[in-house]
């Protein structure tokens, strides 16, 4: 366990050095190697909560990802001055694999430069590895550069996490949400001036219901 945990700890070091970024990012990346102990122990906590959580689940014979349609209905119906496009989705089970999608855009239509939020909800129940992969940084992550900026930040609801990010120049984002050690939520958007967009739509979801799942 602690020997995938420091894998997933150093995931952002090899994205900054198989990306070719400058040598200011490369030593931002070395600051984050010295913090990796602590963080992938912050890490084999928060899978062992996982892990408990988990165990709870089966007990009470919820070992299935939640069916797409039924995810659906926690997307956000509608987003102040865009306009909603009909949801996607899709759920797979397989030999006790069970993964659920939800996804549905929003469209603020003008000319060539249309702008669009697009919101994902994955329920990984059975698949806790790619849940842990995905949310590496629930133990606490902070990068910034001139282009761009990740950092994790208080969603102030139990057992939901979440990671900031924005490219400056190109004024896109994403916020992305670790919830109840089972699901990942994700919304982007482009042409905005920062994330509280996106924030204020993960705050009209009910992601506290989802937690307690």
């Amino acid at each position: 366990m602690k020997t995938q945990l420091y894998l997933i700890a150093f995931l952002p070091l090899f994205f900054l050095l198989s990306c070719g970024e400058k040598v200011d990012e490369l030593k931002k990346a070395a600051e984050f190697v010295q913090k990796a102990p602590e963080m992938a122990k912050n890490m084999e906590q928060s899978a062992n909560e996982a892990q408990a959580i988990r165990e709870q689940r089966v007990k009470r014979g919820d070992t299935l990802a939640m069916h797409y349609e039924k995810l659906q209905a926690y997307l956000p119906s509608s987003i102040p001055g865009y306009e909603a496009e009909e949801p996607s989705g899709e759920t797979m089970n397989n030999m006790g694999f069970s993964y659920s999608t939800a996804t549905r855009r929003f469209v603020q239509k003008g000319g060539d430069m249309s702008k669009e939020i697009e919101v994902t909800l994955v329920d990984y129940i059975a698949v806790e590895s790619l849940y842990m992969a995905a949310t590496y940084w629930l133990s606490g992550y902070s990068r910034e550069s001139a282009e761009s900026y990740d950092k994790t930040f208080d969603t102030g609801i139990k057992n939901v996490f979440a990671l900031d990010h924005f490219d400056k120049k190109d004024k896109r984002g994403e916020v992305t949400y670790g919830v109840g050690y089972r699901f990942l939520l994700k919304i982007s958007g482009n042409r905005i001036d920062n994330t509280d967009i996106l924030k204020n739509v993960a705050k009209s979801m009910k992601l506290e219901e989802l937690a307690r799942m």
